[in-house]
């Protein structure tokens, strides 16, 4: 299975914080084609909570964040 893992700070969103259209679009064409996105970060997962909501992908199964010392998974 393809996958990408991306950061969230200045990688996946702005300095104002935000998940441009352009970068959105393009994750929810790779998931569409069975591409596994999975958000990197040093946050603790409250803070990957909302922006896997706002790309969807909190809903999909066995979905995974690399958080801060920890892996997160679930399976649905």
């Amino acid at each position: 299975m393809p996958l990408i893992t991306i950061d969230i700070d200045d990688t996946l969103v702005n300095t104002a914080k935000q998940v441009t259209p352009r970068v959105k679009a393009a994750l929810q064409e790779a998931t569409a084609q069975g591409v596994k996105v999975v958000l990197t970060t040093g946050r603790p997962l409250p803070g990957v909570q909302e922006y896997l909501d706002e790309l969807g992908l909190n809903h999909q199964d066995d979905q995974y964040a690399i958080t801060y010392n920890k892996v997160r998974w679930w399976l649905r």
